[in-house]
């Protein structure tokens, strides 16, 4: 068939890797770590992980995590809100299918429908610009919570022979010298 390409030695193709980007657990095969990664130990890894992710933020900036927990909460609330207005609201609408009088039952919770967004609109702008304020912080303080932690941390003495002629070795000889 004169359609079909055949490629050759000598044409080039896309340049190719041999190295492979793989994932190394200790702990043995990938199905093994398969079985840790479950929903029942990962939910219960996630109480632990929110308290820690708090106790930085509030490390950082304490009102800020405050004012970040009360626009959360409230915003919440707000939300409560504005669905039991739309059931409200639409309950007032369907009847009114029936009777057109009863068209004006729907307009307080339409109105309490509307104020809840908007404030859930404003919260959410504080939200988001309190979240920026303590993203970076909090990153820093957990960058320097592990600096910290890695520096302080004890190393084991060397006790193989290969380890102990390294350290004894005088520095301007060279290491086929050495051997």
């Amino acid at each position: 068939m004169a359609d079909e390409t055949t490629v050759t030695d000598n044409e080039t193709g896309p340049e190719q890797h041999s190295e492979e980007l793989r994932f190394n657990y200790n702990g043995g095969d990938t199905s093994e770590l398969a079985q840790h990664l479950t929903g029942r130990s990962l939910s219960a890894r996630l109480p632990t992980l929110v308290r820690r992710s708090f106790s930085l933020a509030w490390a950082v900036d304490r009102r800020s995590t405050i004012a970040l927990l009360a626009c959360q909460v409230v915003s919440g609330l707000l939300e409560a809100l504005g669905l039991f207005a739309t059931t409200t609201a639409l309950s007032a609408l369907i009847q009114s299918a029936q009777d057109p009088a009863q068209l004006r039952a729907a307009v307080p919770s339409v109105a309490i429908l509307g104020g809840a967004a908007g404030l859930r609109a404003v919260l959410g702008i504080a939200i988001q610009s309190l979240s920026h304020r303590l993203a970076p912080r909090i990153s820093r303080e957990a960058e320097y919570r592990m600096l910290e932690a890695a520096t302080n941390a004890e190393m084991p003495p060397m006790t193989t022979p290969a380890s102990t002629t390294a350290t004894t070795r005088p520095t301007g000889e060279s290491r086929s010298a050495a051997t």
